[in-house]
């Protein structure tokens, strides 16, 4: 993902958007700020992730499984659907979760091709343990961006 550091004026903004959007100025400006906001936090989650030897995607894997109240494990298919992931980074990435014990992979009984996860106890400690910062980042980014 790119980095603007320093956003276009709203004067500049104003010229290009009387040619291209007129009268969307502010609106602009606004998404510009929201792009940059959203930059910097991927970058202080994906520096967190890396300091707990983890990264973003193993870590919304687990939240998609474990966000769901009403079931405890998933198909690959449905984690798939609710992320939005190239299918080999996804395979990829759910067998390391798999293999280091984080997740549980079941075979149907049913239908041996399809394989449900759950989510391990060790992952459950896992995800409890990032949680709370996971949350403090996400709540200080809003306020020191303005988007809270």
């Amino acid at each position: 993902m790119f980095f603007l550091k320093d956003l276009p004026s709203l004067d500049m903004i104003e010229r290009y958007a009387d040619q291209h959007a007129a009268g969307k100025a502010r609106e602009i400006e606004r998404t510009l700020h929201t792009l940059r906001a959203a930059s910097r936090l991927i970058r202080l989650l994906d520096a967190y992730f890396a300091r707990h030897d983890f990264s973003q995607l193993r870590f919304l894997i687990l939240m998609v499984i474990d966000r769901d109240t009403q079931r405890d494990r998933f198909t690959f298919s449905e984690i798939a659907a609710k992320t939005d992931v190239s299918k080999p980074v996804m395979s990829r990435t759910m067998r390391s979760l798999v293999e280091s014990g984080l997740l549980v992979e079941e075979t149907d009984p049913d239908d041996g091709r399809v394989r449900h996860y759950s989510i391990s106890p060790l992952g459950q400690d896992k995800l409890a343990s990032l949680l709370p910062e996971y949350f403090a980042l996400l709540t200080s980014t809003a306020e020191t961006e303005g988007i809270a």
